[in-house]
């Protein structure tokens, strides 16, 4: 786990003072077993109420891989592992069976006993040794093991086995999983018809007075459904939401958020283009927030969101569709070629001229087919547009040339510089300013500027507009410190106050790296603190 724990203390078992133990420790880690979190909060005795109002499920959830975000149907296809830890007091009876190598001078063998892990011994990594509880000191029913105020469980003997020599632990064959406590969730946003699970597994990590600690996880690929904004294309940024629900009371199970760090979409070298799809990147430190949602009444369904931060890269639209737009474009200018001595003939002009605004509505026809419907306009549809009204105005031009050239004539003195140099002066300035403008933006977008035209949203602007929060949701957050940059923002606080809703966020150490958000425990990258307003 990643928040810091201290060592369960078994003083029949060792007979010495408890002592810190080593920072990391990869085979505990993996074991998940012999550690307690700082700062429990204790609960007198062994009550069902403990276990059914306060039924905390501390969840982890990775994204491994973003296989395809689906522009036109607004989904997106993921694989991540999700994961619950969680105390369950029907186990207490339940005995792990758990082998070990045993050395007696110069034999050793192989030994097998019923019991359970419950901490270990502080020390060094390499000494460590395992504490065992063999046999309940007496013999109980489970509602008395359980219930009965201010009870601790104890054991007949205590064994205390190196690490290094424990070979396995199992259950019995004849233990089933459905007479325990049940975990029921569902995705809240899932497509029904487009999930795979590829392997789930749950073990017990070890025992202490209120039951066995356990943690369950499930590897899958989905698809989910949310709505992309798409006003700022192709220089957006959108938030993508995986919605876990509980589907059985809150007066049963809870999600407790963890101190965590958040989840990183792993990429390697070799293959760092295939962990999403090509013209999206993830976000190198956005501002993270976990969302938690106190829902009043004993028979509402926890829940929890987890959001990915990604960003589009504009250059697959700048290149295949601005460009080749911005030449067609610039290829209008043939309008205001000269012959020799004389306008070439209108009737050639106007079949070039719509060619190029024809191609021009081919390629928005194309990008309305790669986007959903939306009643707005994104950037990019500005720009063909824009575009597509210049062609039009220099087609009206050459379809009237003949009588602008009329008005020209009894206007102006046929010996002077407007009449000889006007009509090329001015085209030039016209598609030369085009020309500049869009060399500009080339340069901006090449050296990944985000000011102006090209400025992307803040994350916390992404946030809100996205709506995450349910709608009569009070929202309460606010930042320690100075914000680490000015994506990071305080949400507005609503006065309805049906439920409470608690915006978290991660207050960076001197150790902070993120690149996505939602809790995680095996992506790289240091550890960050998480605060709950």
């Amino acid at each position: 786990m990643l928040t810091k724990y201290y060592p369960l203390w078994c003083p029949e078992a060792t007979k010495r003072q408890p002592a810190q133990p080593p920072a990391f420790d990869f085979w505990l880690s993996s074991l998940r077993s012999p550690e307690f979190k700082v700062n429990v909060q204790q609960h007198k005795g062994h009550d069902y109420q403990r276990f059914y109002t306060e039924a905390y499920k501390k969840k982890h959830l990775k994204v491994l891989d973003i296989v395809e975000i689906d522009q036109v149907k607004e989904t997106f296809t993921a694989t991540f592992k999700m994961e619950f830890d969680y105390v369950d007091p029907t186990l207490i009876t339940t005995w792990q069976i758990i082998k070990y190598l045993k050395t007696e001078g110069p034999t050793t063998s192989v030994v097998t006993v019923e019991a359970h892990i419950l901490g270990y011994e502080p020390g060094d990594s390499e000494k460590q040794k395992v504490v065992l509880g063999k046999g309940h000191k007496t013999t109980r029913d489970m509602e008395d093991t359980i219930c009965k105020d201010d009870l601790q469980v104890e054991y007949d003997r205590y064994l205390s086995v190196p690490k290094k020599d424990l070979l396995s632990v199992s259950l019995p064959e004849r233990h089933n999983w459905q007479d325990h406590v049940a975990l029921k969730w569902s995705l809240m946003n899932a497509v029904l018809t487009r999930h795979e699970l590829m392997c789930e597994d749950q073990q017990i990590n070890f025992f202490d007075e209120y039951g066995g600690h356990v943690t369950r996880w499930w590897k899958m690929q989905a698809t989910f459904s949310d709505r992309l904004h798409l006003e700022n294309m192709p220089f957006d940024r959108q938030l993508l939401r995986i919605q876990v629900v509980g589907e059985i009371p809150t007066y049963m199970m809870k999600f407790e958020p963890l101190l965590a760090r958040a989840g990183n979409l792993k990429t390697v070298e070799a293959r760092e283009d295939r962990n999403l799809p090509v013209q999206w990147t993830v976000e190198d430190a956005p501002p993270v927030h976990l969302q938690v949602i106190k829902e009043h009444g004993e028979f509402s369904r926890a829940r929890f969101d987890l959001h990915i931060y990604v960003e589009r890269n504009p250059r697959f639209y700048t290149i295949n569709v601005c460009l080749f737009v911005w030449l067609f474009t610039m290829g209008t200018g043939v309008a205001f070629t000269r012959g020799t001595g004389t306008y070439r003939d209108g009737h050639k002009k106007m079949d070039c001229l719509l060619t190029l605004l024809l191609t021009t509505v081919a390629y928005k026809i194309i990008l309305a087919a790669w986007l959903p419907v939306k009643p707005y306009l994104t950037k990019l549809d500005c720009y063909l547009v824009l575009c597509f009204c210049f062609q039009v105005l220099v087609i009206a031009y050459v379809a009237f040339q003949d009588f602008w050239d009329a008005k020209a004539e009894s206007i102006l003195n046929k010996d002077g510089f407007l009449w000889q140099y006007g009509y090329e002066f001015g085209a030039s300035w016209v598609y030369g300013t085009c020309f500049l403008g869009h060399l500009c933006l080339a340069t901006m977008i090449h050296f990944d500027c985000k000011r102006g035209i090209l400025r992307r949203e803040s994350w916390h602007e992404v946030y809100k507009r996205k709506f995450v929060w349910p709608p009569g949701t009070s929202l309460k957050g606010h930042l320690v410190g100075d914000p680490p940059d000015e994506r990071a923002g305080k949400p507005e606080e609503s006065d309805d106050s049906e439920s409470e809703a608690f915006n978290c966020f991660f207050e960076k150490t001197d150790e902070a790296s993120v690149t996505a958000s939602g809790p995680d425990e095996d992506s790289d990258g240091d550890h960050q603190k998480l605060l709950i307003a």
